[in-house]
């Protein structure tokens, strides 16, 4: 009973004219720009897990294993979601070369930041992986073969 008064409420719901006017957001080219200038630095890391993991074992785990020069700030994202942000981009570079890697043994996928889409709305579909395979055939030990 309650949902179908607030349903009816919502779709009753109206902003004035002056309500409009004084709701409206400008956002200046400059906040634009530094804003994107920001995520050149920044990744997105989604541990992949069912289990309850602590947060900050994955911040101090995380930023030992990297062995990174500058420093790193994790910013909460999600539940298991993560922004990180780097003071250098040949650090962000290293974290994204040294792919994949794994936290308390569950995968940690990690993609760039889209200054575009919000957090949320990321899909982590893909993750690199290397492989060994033994016992092929020579004709296919090839780099045309290994890339697919």
């Amino acid at each position: 009973m309650a949902e179908s008064t607030l349903t009816s409420l919502w779709e009753s719901f109206s902003l004035t004219e002056e309500e409009e006017k004084e709701n409206d957001v400008v956002v200046s080219n400059k906040t634009i720009e530094d804003a994107a200038a920001k995520v050149k630095h920044c990744l997105l890391a989604l541990l992949v897990t069912e289990k309850n993991f602590s947060k900050e074992a994955f911040r101090s785990t995380m930023s030992q294993v990297w062995k990174l020069e500058g420093w790193i700030h994790f910013t909460d994202a999600g539940e298991k979601l993560f922004l990180l942000e780097f003071q250098n981009v040949t650090d962000l570079q290293k974290v994204l070369n040294g792919r994949p890697w794994s936290f308390d043994r569950a995968l940690i996928a990690i993609q760039r930041v889209d200054s575009s889409t919000p957090s949320n709305a990321s899909c982590f579909t893909h993750e690199p992986f290397w492989v060994q395979l033994h016992n092929m055939p020579l004709a296919t030990m090839n780099d045309d073969y290994g890339s697919n």
